[in-house]
Formats: structure tokens, C-alpha cells, sequence
């Protein structure tokens, strides 16, 4: 019988939720008039900082390298921080982001936090999955509801869909996505999607407008090519 609450266990420290913030002296005067700016004062952190979006990623190297979909740390203006599954809030910056796919790759910036004792992932490998598979999705649907974690099964193979992942004009075709009926809510993108092993077999990404249970998720073997570069430079 799986024991699907010591995989859990497991999992969710290496998880983390990704805070999205903005400065409002970087949002131009002439788009906002004097009570706009007002309110925005009123709701900004003591260094102006408003939070203007967000999402969810996972540990995948002890020093600190975080993965997570592109869509989520898009804005190169943004400063982005990742809050762990114990609370505790820390700077991150983008190290990476892939120009076909909807992956990119963010790292702690505090470099004594670097130094502690930080638990990584395991990463599976997503070209041996079957489908009726049983998978857990992992992270922090709506930005108000940490270490949130959702069962379902694998339901699809080899999806292909159309998105918008980044700012720039156009679209991005993503391809050798995986179906799940697990819930995929916005603020659960880049989270994991982990097989009864404990292995990250996805990145969660969407889930289906207009549909039920139709949730997507980019295969952990698409960003593995990434991560070998990015590892030996960082």
C-alpha cells in the first residue's frame, strides 16, 4: 500500500512558494494619479514593494537552484523572493529562462542561506511513466494556500498545447505535456508533480479552462538538458 503521507513528508521542504513583487517608484507616474498612489503606499512593504504576482517551484540543488515555470518570473523588472515550506522568506533571482519552453530556473540569492542545509528534489524520469500512474501535485494554488498538495493519476501522454510564457509578442508551443485529473489551480504552476517514488516527473503548468480535471504538466526530462548547463555554471 503507498504510503502517500511519508512521500509528503518527504517532498514538501524541498517546495517553495515564489512571491512576485514590484517597487513603486518603478511604475511610472503618469499611469497612475494621486489616489492610485496613495492606495498603492498603503499596501506596499517598507521598501515600497508591492506583490504583483506569483507561483511555486522546488529545490533541485543544494545550493540553492530552484525550478519553476517560465510564465511565473517572466518580468525581467520584477524582483522575485521564495518563501520555504517553514515560513521563513528569502531573495531569489533569475538565472535562466527558456526561450521555447515554459522553464525557467531562479536561486537563492542570500548566500548564508545558501550555506545551511537545504533539501533538494529528486528528479525522475518522465519517459517511463504509464498512464492510471498515481501522482501528487505539489504547491501554492492562489498564493493563499501553502503546501497545498492534490493526489490524482497520470491521464495523458504526449500532449501538445499553444500558451503565452513570457512577455514578448507570440506564443510558445509546448509540447510532450503530461495530463493529470490532480488539481493544477493558478499559483500551482511550477510546482512538482511527483510519481509514488518521491520523483519529480513534471513541472505542474496549467489546468484547462472550460474543462474538469484537465491539468497539465511539462515533463521533468524536457528541463533536464537545461539543468546539466545551468548546474556547471552555478
Amino acid at each position: 500500500m503507498t504510503n502517500i503521507p511519508a512521500i509528503i513528508k518527504k517532498i514538501m521542504p524541498s517546495v517553495v512558494s515564489i512571491v512576485v513583487s514590484e517597487n513603486i517608484k518603478k511604475i511610472p507616474k503618469k499611469l497612475l494619479n494621486k489616489k492610485s498612489q496613495k492606495k498603492l503606499k498603503k499596501i506596499a512593504d517598507h521598501n515600497g514593494n508591492i506583490e504583483i504576482g506569483g507561483g511555486s517551484g522546488f529545490i533541485i540543488d543544494k545550493s540553492g537552484i530552484i525550478l519553476t515555470s517560465k510564465h511565473i518570473v517572466a518580468d525581467p523588472k520584477a524582483d522575485y523572493s521564495i518563501i520555504m515550506s517553514n515560513g521563513k522568506k528569502h531573495k531569489a533571482k533569475v538565472i535562466f529562462r527558456s526561450p521555447h519552453n515554459d522553464v525557467a530556473i531562479i536561486k537563492i540569492s542570500n548566500l548564508k542561506f545558501q550555506n545551511s542545509k537545504l533539501q533538494s528534489i529528486k528528479l525522475g524520469n518522465s519517459d517511463k511513466i504509464q498512464l492510471g500512474e498515481i501522482v501528487l501535485a505539489f504547491g501554492s494554488p492562489l498564493g493563499n494556500f501553502p503546501n497545498t498538495v492534490s493526489e490524482g493519476i497520470i491521464s495523458g501522454l504526449h500532449r501538445k498545447i499553444i500558451a503565452e510564457t513570457d512577455l514578448k509578442p507570440g506564443n510558445d508551443t509546448l509540447k510532450e505535456m503530461i495530463q493529470t485529473d490532480a488539481a493544477i489551480n493558478p499559483g500551482n504552476s511550477g510546482g512538482p508533480l511527483v510519481n509514488i517514488k518521491g520523483e519529480v516527473i513534471g513541472i505542474n503548468t496549467i489546468a484547462v479552462a472550460n474543462a474538469e480535471n484537465i491539468s497539465l504538466a511539462i515533463s521533468i526530462n524536457s528541463a533536464k538538458e537545461i539543468l546539466k548547463k545551468i548546474k556547471q555554471q552555478y
